[in-house]
C-alpha cells in the first residue's frame, strides 16, 4: 500500500525521547513510521474498495499530531503484541452471588490481573465488601475490612507490572478504587493514603450521593451502615451487590455502625485528607448516573484510574484527543472550524474501528465492545492553544470561545457517529425512544438529534477528557487535557524504563531507615524530600534521575511549553502579559469555570486537577468541592495543593 510522504516532526527533545522510549516499535525510523503502522491497522476493517482512502484520511488526522490516539493505540496498534489491548479504560467488580466471599474476591483479583497484564487501566468499587471487624460466619474470624483487603490488589499490581520488563513499552499498572460515603469503612478509606507509601498503586475516590450533600448543607445527621448480614444471611448471599439504596428499598434490614450528628463532620474529614495529601478524590455518583446516556440499562459505581470514564462493571472504553494547538486561527482569534470538523469525522471513525480489532482480556468486555461501542474523544493542548491566542485561561473571553468549541465538538462527534450508524449500523443496545430522552442528548443541536432519530448512533458514548500525560509530551510538549499551561518553563519528571549505561540503580531499599545497596559500579544517590515523602536522587551525565517507592526510576527534563516556544519563535512572547498566566497564577474559580464550560458537552467525564496554591487556607479549600457539586454537570474532582507531595511538574528555582 503506497502512502504520500508525511512530515510530522518533533520540535522538542523530550517529545522525541518519549517516542523512542515509550512508543517506537523495532525498526521504525521516526514518528511517521509509527503513524503509518497505526493507520494501516485501524483501516484494516474497512471494505477493500475504500481502505486506501480511509488510511490516507487517518494519516491526515495524525499528521502534526492533529489527533493523538490514546497511548495504548499508539504503542500497540500495528505491532505483534496481539494480547496487549488498545483500550485504556476498564471497570470491573464483584458479581453474582456471595460477592464479598473469598471466592468472589479471588475471582476479581484474577480479572484485575488479566486487565493489568493487557496494559489496561483498572477500576472497581469496594462497596460490596463487609466492614472491618465483621464476623465471618462458619470460620470464627473477622473481616480485615476494605482498606486491608485492598493491599491484595496493590501487591498484585506491583508484581504484575514489574514483570513487563521484556516489553519496553509496557504500561505500569494504574488503578482506581471507589467507596461510597455510607460505608462503615469510609473513614479508614479516607485516611488510607495519609501516610507515604500506602496503597501506592491506587487512585482512590469517595462516591458522594445527593442525599449526603443535602445532609451536609442542612447540618443533618449521617449514618454509616451496611446490610445486617448476620440476620439476613440468605438474602445477603443472594441479593447483596453493593447497592445499598436498592437493598433498603426492598425492605431488607441494615445495621448502623456509626452516626455523625452533623454530616459536615465526615465531609470535613474527607476534605482535610485532600487538603493534606490530595486524596481521596470525589465522584458525585448520582450526577454520574443521572447524566449517563444508558442510565436505563446501566448502574455505574466506578471509573477508570483517572476518572474520565465512568463505566459499569465489565465496561471498557478507548481514548483519543484533538490537539487544539493545531486548530488555532490567529487572525480571527478563534478555531479553524472546517479543519476541526474534518479531523473529528476521521477520528471518530478511527476510534470506532478500534472496537473491532482490539484485544480485551475478558469475555464480558468483548461483549461490551459489540453492544455499546464506547469511544472517548477529547481534547489536549487547551491551555497552550489559549496562550497562542493570547487569551487568559479562565477569563470571560476564554469561557466564551470554550463553550462554543465544546458544543461544536460534541455536535460534530455525534453527527459523525450517526453517519457511521447509517453506513455500518447502530450499537446493538440503541433504544431510540429512551436514548433520545437522555439529558445529554437533549442538549445536542436539533439537526444532530434528528440524525440520531433517523439512523441511530454507532457509539453509545463519544466524549471524554483525559489527563493525556505522555500523549501531551509526544505532541511536542503541549498542555495536558484542559489543564492550563503549568509554567512557561519547568521541570517534568518522567517514568524511565532504561537507565543509561553506567548508572547503577539502588536495590534493597529500606525506605523507613533510608538505606540502600548498589549492584555494580557505584553511583551516589542522595536522600531528599518532596512534600512529606522521601526519595533518592542523583545526577548522571548532566541529567537528574530520581527513584521513588511507587514509580521506580524517573528522569527529569527541563522544558518549555509549546505555546511559549511558538511566541518566542514569532517574537511575540510577553512574559508579563495577562494572557501568560499559568497554573498557580489562576484563581480556583478559573479552574472550576473552565470545567463548567466543558462539562455539559462531555458525555463521559473530565479528568481535571484543580491546582491550589500552597498558601490556600483550609476554609478556602473547603469551598471547592461544594461549588463543583452545585454545578450539577461536573461529575467529580481532584485537587493538588502545591508542595504537598512529589509532583510530575515542578517550577525551576527563582533567581
Amino acid at each position: 500500500m503506497s502512502h504520500s510522504k508525511r512530515h510530522t516532526q518533533f520540535s522538542d527533545s523530550l517529545s522525541e525521547s518519549i517516542f523512542l522510549e515509550t512508543y517506537r516499535y523495532n525498526g521504525e525510523k521516526n514518528i511517521n513510521d509509527r503513524h503509518l503502522a497505526v493507520t494501516d491497522a485501524l483501516a484494516s476493517v474497512e471494505a477493500a474498495s475504500v481502505r486506501e482512502s480511509w488510511t490516507q484520511r487517518f494519516l491526515d488526522a495524525l499528521e502534526n499530531f492533529r489527533f493523538v490516539p490514546g497511548g495504548r493505540i499508539t504503542a500497540n496498534a500495528g505491532t505483534p503484541f496481539q494480547k496487549n489491548t488498545f483500550i485504556n479504560c476498564f471497570v470491573s467488580g464483584f458479581r453474582g452471588e456471595d460477592q464479598d466471599s473469598l471466592e468472589s474476591i479471588l475471582a476479581e483479583l484474577r480479572r484485575q490481573a488479566l486487565i493489568l497484564k493487557s496494559e489496561g487501566g483498572y477500576g472497581f468499587c469496594a462497596d460490596a465488601l463487609r466492614p472491618r471487624g465483621s464476623l465471618i460466619a462458619g470460620s470464627g474470624t473477622k473481616s480485615p475490612g476494605v482498606v486491608r483487603i485492598l493491599e491484595l490488589w496493590n501487591t498484585q499490581s506491583t508484581i504484575i507490572t514489574e514483570g513487563h520488563g521484556a516489553h519496553p513499552k509496557a504500561r505500569r499498572g494504574a488503578q482506581m478504587v471507589t467507596l461510597s460515603i455510607w460505608h462503615p469503612d469510609v473513614e479508614d478509606f479516607i485516611a488510607a493514603k495519609q501516610e507515604p507509601g500506602q496503597l501506592t498503586k491506587f487512585n482512590m475516590s469517595v462516591l458522594i450521593s445527593d442525599e449526603f450533600m443535602a445532609a451536609v448543607e442542612k447540618s443533618q445527621p449521617w449514618s454509616l451502615e451496611f446490610p445486617d448480614f448476620e440476620n439476613t444471611k440468605a438474602d445477603y448471599i443472594t441479593h447483596w451487590d453493593g447497592d445499598l439504596s436498592r437493598w433498603k428499598k426492598s425492605g431488607r434490614a441494615t445495621k448502623i455502625y456509626k452516626t455523625f450528628a452533623d454530616a459536615a463532620e465526615l465531609w470535613t474529614q474527607l476534605q482535610r485528607a485532600a487538603y493534606q495529601r490530595n486524596e481521596p478524590g470525589v465522584l458525585f455518583i448520582d450526577t454520574i448516573n443521572r447524566l449517563n446516556n444508558l442510565n436505563y440499562i446501566e448502574r455505574i459505581n466506578a471509573t477508570n484510574p483517572c476518572g474520565e470514564q465512568a463505566l459499569p462493571v465489565g465496561g471498557c472504553c478507548l481514548l483519543g484527543s484533538l490537539n487544539l494547538t493545531q486548530f488555532v486561527d490567529l487572525e480571527k482569534q478563534t478555531w479553524r472550524w472546517n479543519e476541526l470538523r474534518e479531523t473529528i469525522t476521521s477520528s471518530v471513525r478511527m476510534m470506532d474501528n478500534v472496537n473491532d480489532i482490539s484485544s480485551v482480556p475478558l469475555p464480558e468486555q468483548n461483549e461490551n465492545l459489540k453492544l455499546k461501542r464506547r469511544i472517548g474523544l477529547g481534547v489536549l493542548g487547551y491551555g497552550s492553544a489559549l496562550m497562542m491566542l493570547k487569551v487568559r485561561y479562565g477569563s470571560p473571553r476564554a469561557l466564551e470561545i470554550t463553550e462554543h468549541l465544546a458544543r461544536f465538538v460534541a455536535d460534530e462527534a455525534y453527527r459523525a457517529s450517526a453517519e457511521l450508524a447509517k453506513e455500518k449500523g447502530a450499537f446493538e443496545l440503541f433504544d431510540k425512544e429512551k436514548y433520545l430522552n437522555q439529558p445529554f442528548i437533549q442538549n445536542l443541536s436539533v439537526d444532530v438529534r434528528e440524525l440520531i432519530g433517523r439512523f441511530g448512533l454507532r457509539n453509545s458514548h463519544l466524549l471524554s477528557i483525559a489527563p493525556t500525560g505522555n500523549s501531551s509530551i509526544l505532541a511536542n510538549n503541549i498542555s495536558g487535557g484542559i489543564e492550563p499551561v503549568f509554567r512557561s518553563e519547568y521541570f517534568r519528571t518522567v517514568s524511565w524504563n532504561h537507565p543509561p549505561q553506567g548508572l547503577s540503580l539502588p536495590t534493597s531499599i529500606d525506605w523507613q531507615n533510608e538505606t540502600y545497596k548498589i549492584d555494580g559500579l557505584p553511583t551516589v544517590w542522595a536522600w531528599t524530600s518532596e512534600g512529606d515523602e522521601r526519595l533518592l536522587t542523583t545526577t548522571f551525565d548532566g541529567t537528574t534521575y530520581k527513584f521513588d517507592r511507587s514509580r521506580g526510576l524517573l528522569r527529569v527534563f527541563f522544558v518549555q511549553d509549546y505555546a511559549v516556544r511558538f511566541h518566542k519563535e514569532h517574537h511575540t512572547w510577553a512574559p508579563s502579559a495577562e494572557w501568560t498566566a499559568t497554573a498557580y497564577d489562576l484563581s480556583i474559580d478559573d479552574h472550576i469555570n473552565t470545567m463548567l464550560a466543558f462539562a455539559p458537552h462531555i458525555d463521559a467525564g473530565i479528568s481535571k486537577t484543580v491546582n491550589v496554591p500552597a498558601n490556600c487556607t483550609f476554609d478556602e479549600f473547603q469551598k471547592i468541592y461544594f461549588k463543583i457539586y452545585k454545578t450539577g454537570t461536573i461529575k467529580g474532582c481532584t485537587t493538588y495543593r502545591e508542595g504537598t507531595m512529589p509532583s510530575v511538574l515542578s517550577a525551576p528555582p527563582k533567581n
